[in-house]
C-alpha cells in the first residue's frame, strides 16, 4: 500500500470503530450482559468476520486509487468517472455488509435468535445512520486524488444534496436505532423481570444510548461543517490574495461540489489573468525598451532632419541662383545665336561680293587680253603701214609719221594693257585668296552658328532640367521642413511613451505572479 491517506483512514475507521459502538449500544439496550459484551469483543468470530473489511477494503480502495492515478497520468480522464463510482459503491456495499456480519458473530457467540435479530437490527440502524456521513467524508478524501481534473469528467455532488443525505441518514438511522434500543429495553423489562430492569435503569440506559447516538452523529456534521468552513476560508483567502494583487498561489480545493467548482473556475481565472499579466509585462518591457530606443532615434532624427532642412534650404537657394544664371545664359545664348545668324548673313553677303569681284576681275583680264591683242594687231598694222609708207617714198612720209605715232600709241597701249593685266592678275590673286579666306570664314561662322544653336538648345534643356530640379528641391525642402517638425513631435511622443511605459511597469510590478 502507498502512503496512508485520508481515504484509507476513513475506510479503517468505518470498519474498526462501529463494531465496538454497536456492541456497547446492544449491551445498553439489554440484548446481552456485560460479561457477554467482554466475551464478544475478544471472540474469534468478531476478529474473523470483521478482519476482511478492516484490511481488505482499504487495500481494494488503494488499488482503485492507484488505477485512478495511472489513468490521470495517461490523460484518460473519461475513465475516471467509472473508477470513482466503483470506489463509492465498494465503500457503501462493504459498509452495509459489515452490519450484516453481526449475524454470524452473534450466532457463533451463542446468542438466541431474538438476540441475534435485535443485535443485527441495531448494527444495521447504526451503519445506516453513520455510513452516509462517513461516505461523504470518504468521498472528500478520495476526490483529492482527482485534483486538477475538469469537472466535466467527474461530475460534482452538490453540497445541498450531501447535507440532505447526511441529515436524512442521521435522522432516520438514529431514530430507528433509538426506537430499536427502546423496544429491546421494554422487551427485557416485560419478559425478563429477573434481570432487574427498572424504569429508572431503562431511562438511564436509553439516555446513554441517545447520548452515544447524538455524539457520534453530530461528529460527521461537525466534520462536514468544518470542511465547508475550511473551503469557504480557502476561497476567502484566495479572493483576499487576488484582491491584494498576489497571484502566486492557486486555490487548493479538491472537493467535487460547488466549492470545488468555484475553486476550479477561480484557478482558471487566476491562470488566465496571470497569463495576461505576463504577456502585458513582457509587452510593457518591450514597449519601454522600444520607446527608449525610439526616443534616442527620434532625437538623432530630429537633429539630422533639422540639419537636413537647413541644407535643403541652402541647396534650394543655390538651385534657384543656378536656375537664374542658366536662364540668363539661355537668354545670352539666344542673343548669340541671333548675332551669329546676322554675322553669317553679312559674311555670306560679303562673300558673294568677293566672288562677284573675282568674276569681274577675270572679265577685266579677258578684256585686257583683247586690248593686248588689238595693240599687237595695231602695232603690226603700223609696221605694215610704215613699210608701205617707206615704199611710197615722199608721198608716204606723212603716213609714215602717222604709222609711227600709231605704233607708238599701240606700244603704249600694249604696255598699259600689260600693266593692267598685271594689276588684274594681282587683283585676281587677291580675289582668289579673299574667296578662299571667305570660304574659311564661312565655315567658321557656320560652325560657330551651329555651336551657338547647340549651346542655345543645351541651355534650354539645362533650363528645363534645372527647373525640374528646382521643383524637386523645393518639394524636398518642404518635405524636410515637415520631417523636421514631425521628428520633433515624434521625439515628444516617444518621451511621453517612455513615461507611460514606466507608469505601466510600476502598476504591473505591484502584482505578484507565480514562478511559472
Amino acid at each position: 500500500m502507498n502512503r496512508l491517506n485520508g481515504a484509507h483512514v476513513i475506510a479503517i475507521i468505518t470498519f474498526l470503530l462501529p463494531p465496538s459502538l454497536v456492541a456497547t449500544i446492544a449491551f445498553l439496550a439489554g440484548i446481552f450482559s456485560f460479561e457477554k459484551l467482554l466475551a464478544l469483543m475478544t471472540s474469534w468470530p468478531m476478529v474473523t468476520f470483521l478482519f476482511p473489511f478492516v484490511i481488505g477494503v482499504p487495500l481494494v480502495v488503494d488499488r482503485l486509487l492507484i488505477k485512478s492515478r495511472e489513468l490521470i497520468r495517461k490523460e484518460q480522464f473519461h475513465k475516471l468517472k467509472s473508477t470513482r463510482t466503483q470506489i463509492i459503491l465498494l465503500y457503501q456495499i462493504c459498509s452495509f455488509g459489515s452490519a450484516f456480519a453481526a449475524i454470524p458473530i452473534c450466532y457463533y457467540n451463542g446468542f438466541t435468535t431474538l438476540e441475534t435479530i435485535y443485535g443485527t437490527s441495531i448494527a444495521v440502524c447504526y451503519v445506516f445512520s453513520a455510513s452516509v456521513p462517513l461516505s461523504v467524508k470518504f468521498l472528500q478524501e478520495t476526490d483529492k486524488q482527482f485534483k486538477g481534473i475538469p469537472i466535466k469528467y467527474i461530475p460534482i455532488i452538490p453540497v445541498k444534496l450531501k447535507t440532505f443525505a447526511v441529515n436524512i441518514s442521521i435522522a432516520v438511522g438514529g431514530g430507528a436505532l433509538i426506537l430499536v434500543s427502546l423496544y429491546c429495553l421494554l422487551w427485557r423489562f416485560e419478559n425478563f423481570p429477573e434481570l432487574g430492569f427498572t424504569t429508572d435503569l431503562i431511562f438511564f440506559r436509553l439516555l446513554a444510548i441517545v447520548s452515544i447516538v447524538v455524539v457520534f452523529q453530530v461528529i460527521p456534521n461537525i466534520l462536514m461543517s468544518y470542511s465547508n468552513i475550511r473551503d469557504i476560508g480557502e476561497i476567502k483567502r484566495f479572493v483576499d490574495q487576488f484582491s491584494g494583487k498576489d497571484l502566486s498561489a492557486a486555490i487548493a480545493l479538491y472537493s467535487r461540489d460547488e466549492f470545488g467548482e468555484i475553486s476550479e473556475r477561480l484557478n482558471v481565472l487566476r491562470e488566465n489573468f496571470s497569463e495576461v499579466l505576463q504577456v502585458l509585462k513582457q509587452n510593457t518591457a518591450n514597449i519601454h525598451q522600444t520607446s527608449v530606443e525610439l526616443n534616442a532615434l527620434s532625437g538623432t532624427l530630429s537633429a539630422t532632419s533639422s540639419g537636413q532642412a537647413a541644407n535643403a534650404e541652402e541647396i534650394a537657394a543655390s538651385v534657384e541662383q543656378t536656375s537664374a544664371n542658366i536662364a540668363s545664359s539661355t537668354e545670352k545664348a539666344e542673343e548669340s545665336v541671333s548675332v551669329s545668324d546676322s554675322t553669317f548673313e553679312s559674311i555670306n553677303s560679303g562673300h558673294q561680293l568677293i566672288v562677284g569681284t573675282e568674276k569681274n576681275v577675270n572679265k577685266i583680264s579677258e578684256k585686257v587680253e583683247i586690248i593686248q591683242q588689238l595693240a599687237d594687231q595695231t602695232n603690226l598694222l603700223a609696221i605694215n603701214a610704215f613699210i608701205e609708207a617707206a615704199n611710197a617714198g615722199n608721198e608716204g612720209k606723212g603716213f609714215a609719221v602717222v604709222a609711227r605715232e600709231i605704233r607708238a600709241l599701240a606700244d603704249r597701249s600694249k604696255v598699259s594693257a600689260e600693266e593692267i593685266s598685271d594689276l588684274a592678275d594681282q587683283c585676281a590673286e587677291f580675289s582668289a585668296a579673299s574667296v578662299e579666306k571667305s570660304n574659311e570664314m564661312m565655315q567658321y561662322i557656320s560652325r560657330t552658328a551651329e555651336m551657338s544653336h547647340e549651346v542655345n538648345n543645351s541651355s534650354k534643356e539645362q533650363l528645363a532640367s534645372i527647373e525640374q530640379i528646382n521643383y524637386t528641391v523645393q518639394d524636398f525642402n518642404r518635405s524636410s521642413q515637415t520631417l523636421s517638425s514631425s521628428s520633433e513631435e515624434l521625439s515628444a511622443t516617444s518621451e511621453a511613451l517612455v513615461d507611460t511605459a514606466k507608469d505601466l511597469e510600476s502598476i504591473l510590478s505591484r502584482f505578484k505572479l507565480s514562478a511559472n
